[in-house]
C-alpha cells in the first residue's frame, strides 16, 4: 500500500513491522544525498498502526458510505 498526500509533500507506505529497520536503512542509503541537502526532511516509521480496508461492489454509488464506516469505527472505540 502506498499513499501520497496532496496537502503536503510526503509519501507513506506499509511494510511488515519486522522489516521496518531494514527498509528505513535502505531508504536512507538510497536517499543519502537528498537527506544531506535537506531535500528530504526525514525517513521514519510509526509503530502500532492498523490498516483498515473496506471493500464492496458498488460502494462508489452508495451515498454516505464513508460516513457510516467512520461512525461505526467511532462507536466501537476502544481507547
Amino acid at each position: 500500500m502506498i499513499t501520497q498526500a496532496s496537502s503536503e509533500q510526503s509519501i507513506c507506505f506499509a511494510v511488515p513491522s519486522s522489516a521496518a529497520d531494514q527498509v528505513i536503512a535502505a531508504l536512507e542509503k538510497a536517499f543519502r544525498s537528498e537527506l544531506a541537502q535537506q531535500d528530504i526532511d526525514r525517513i521514519w516509521a510509526t509503530d502500532e498502526v492498523v490498516i483498515i480496508t473496506v471493500v464492496g461492489v458498488g460502494m462508489i454509488h452508495t451515498y454516505g458510505i464513508a460516513g457510516r464506516i467512520f461512525t461505526a469505527l467511532a462507536g466501537n472505540r476502544s481507547t
